[in-house]
């Protein structure tokens, strides 16, 4: 079993050891969350997004100058991501390797914020991961999202409001009912910030 996690990688380290085609995807991704990225390989692309390069093979002593929070393996050669992976775990940092398990694994993600769903085949198929975020694309319209802030923008309001997280749990079992949820899931997202804000307010 996994467990799935959404981490805060501001300003954070984060390694990759490879520039192809998989260390450019990792980049990407890592970037958009704002995390600080360093690359270790003799080239990288042409069209490889703006890092920090060292030019040069891989070597364990990058890991304990750098101390990142997580590591990609990416090469062609699965005796070095095998060689990154191993001097990670022995410092206790996860670490992902393209071409085998390891700590951890890359989710599909659909976004629109402030929602983010991630989607998970354990490994057997990025295809099939692909095809289940285009599902949820459908599944999830923009009302969703606009549904979502305005419950990111009354919470704080509730927590000043309600001091405990029993009593607040509570709250909003009682508002966020069946009726509103109904109304969410037809495409009528103003009408159901509307019926919440007659209760809240």
């Amino acid at each position: 079993m996994i467990y799935p996690i959404s981490l805060n990688l501001k300003d954070k380290p984060c390694l990759i050891v490879g520039g192809g085609n998989v260390a450019k995807r990792k980049a990407q991704g890592l970037l958009a969350a704002g995390a600080r990225v360093i690359v270790i390989s003799p080239n990288i692309q042409a069209d490889f997004p703006t890092v920090v390069h060292i030019i040069d093979t891989y070597h364990p002593h990058y890991l304990d100058e750098i101390h990142p929070i997580l590591v990609f393996a990416t090469t062609n050669d699965s005796n070095v991501n095998q060689t990154v992976v191993t001097d990670a775990q022995a410092r206790h940092i996860l670490v992902n390797n393209a071409d085998a398990p390891a700590d951890f694994t890359n989710m599909t993600v659909w976004q629109n914020p402030p929602l983010s769903v991630a989607i998970s085949t354990g490994g057997a198929s990025p295809l099939l991961g692909q095809h289940m975020r285009r599902r949820v694309t459908d599944l999830f319209t923009n009302g969703y999202a606009e549904f979502a802030q305005y419950l990111l923008d009354l919470r704080g309001e509730v927590i000043r409001s309600i001091p405990t997280q029993s009593a607040r749990h509570t709250f909003w079992q009682s508002v966020l009912t069946p009726q509103i949820f109904a109304l969410l899931d037809s495409g009528h997202h103003h009408a159901a910030i509307a019926k919440l804000k007659e209760v809240v307010l």
